[in-house]
């Protein structure tokens, strides 16, 4: 449609609109191009690393870090990632709220994006979370 107004605009005369059809046509198949781009990226990354990750954590951490986190430390709002040879590469880490050796909950929902740093200091109580309504302790009782 874009490509027939901008032929209409060039016979005519319409030097200007034409350039800006020619212009809105150029934009939208670049960003068109990003998103197949980004969806390709996304879909190979997750593929590449189901089977690089194995073991009782691996559908764990792609849930958490790449699907509910895209990426992202909840704490520090950090997001970085690398294309590595065989998958992306993540800043983030698969943090378990409540420990896995204590709960056994693989749960998606027990888990956080954190970045190195935070990770460390959430696992030595340097760093925890306040939720509304829920109490931030295995026990119960906020500890």
């Amino acid at each position: 449609m874009l490509a027939a107004l901008a032929v209409v605009s060039l016979v005519t005369g319409d030097l200007k609109a034409s350039i800006v059809m020619l212009s809105m046509m150029v934009l939208s198949a670049g960003l068109r191009f990003r998103q197949e781009m980004k969806s390709k990226i996304q879909a190979e990354s997750l593929r590449k690393l189901e089977p690089v990750e194995r073991g009782r954590h691996a559908r764990f951490r792609i849930e958490v870090v790449i699907v509910a986190y895209r990426h992202t430390c909840a704490l520090t709002g950090c997001r970085m990632t690398t294309l590595g040879r065989d998958k992306m590469e993540s800043i983030v880490d698969a943090a378990h709220i409540h420990e896995f050796r204590d709960s056994r909950n693989n749960d998606p929902r027990n888990g956080l994006a954190l970045c190195k740093n935070a990770h460390w200091q959430f696992e030595r109580g340097l760093a925890g979370l306040l939720c509304r309504g829920h109490q931030n302790g295995p026990d119960g009782n906020g500890a």
